[in-house]
């Protein structure tokens, strides 16, 4: 259900009859669009005139055998950039691109208990409103990136650990992920990074830093650009500088800042 801000409604939703209905939902930046993520695993955009769905974006769902993995198959143009381990690379891991088809890490949700996890969990745009990602809750490892001038899928990430936060740069289109640590106290840890001209892994500074969510920081009056990170250690914090030039080339590093928390 839609209201203005004085109370009346304006508009009322379903998505579809006989389930279990919304599961999240976002404003693009202009206000005229309203993303909602379902159960189903579909996330429709509305028009703020008539209320109706003008995209559809579905998630991949088909399981394949034992192995816990679904099959995403289309579009043809889509990119998918997959997280592996590199040992010759900064950090220890970098991204693969992958051809389609390409199998995605699944959960499966047990239906029988309340609040299963399955569904369209998390809906942002980029802050020129130039793109969407979304996340489905039984596909806790792949963050989806929609092109709203196509409203086609434009990349796929696979990550190798569940995504724990995503935060989009309030004026660029480019979004910053943080993932579960895995693979024990000495295993590559990094922040990873997706621009319109590609995905980066940014490696923290040793590997007990452990970033647990991220967001990015207002722009400072300076010409150097630079990750900040913190992060909770014994009660103190620590923080460290990346050098700005770990942008992906072709992209501006004006405000390039963030900052990551401890979770």
């Amino acid at each position: 259900v839609v209201y203005s801000p004085d109370g009346k409604q304006v508009a009322d939703y379903v998505a579809y009859e006989n389930g279990m209905g919304i599961r999240s939902a976002s404003w693009s930046p202009s206000g005229q669009m309203l993303a909602v993520g379902s159960y189903d695993g579909v996330c429709r955009v509305l028009n703020h005139i008539t209320w109706k769905p003008f995209a559809e974006w579905a998630h991949a769902e088909e399981e394949v055998g034992s192995g816990g993995q679904s099959v995403l198959r289309e579009p043809d143009g889509v990119v998918v950039y997959r997280e592996t381990n590199a040992p010759d690379a900064d950090g220890g891991v970098a991204y693969v691109v992958d051809e389609l088809p390409v199998g995605i890490p699944t959960i499966k949700p047990a239906m029988d208990k309340p609040n299963p996890k399955v569904g369209v969990c998390s809906i942002s745009f980029s802050g020129d409103g130039s793109y969407a990602m979304t996340r489905s809750e039984h596909m806790p490892c792949a963050a989806w990136i929609w092109d709203m001038k196509t409203l086609e899928l434009a990349s796929v990430l696979i990550q190798r650990q569940p995504i724990t936060s995503a935060s989009w740069d309030a004026s660029l289109p480019r979004v910053l992920l943080t993932t579960t640590p895995g693979g024990g106290p000495d295993a590559p840890r990094a922040v990873f990074m997706w621009t319109p001209d590609g995905a980066s892994c940014i490696p923290m500074p040793n590997a007990g830093f452990s970033p647990g969510s991220v967001a990015w920081c207002p722009a400072l009056e300076t010409e150097e650009s630079s990750f900040v990170f913190v992060t909770a250690l014994e009660r103190r914090f620590a923080a460290a500088m990346l050098p700005h030039d770990t942008a992906p080339s072709g992209q501006s590093r004006s405000d390039m800042r963030a900052t990551v928390a401890n979770t």
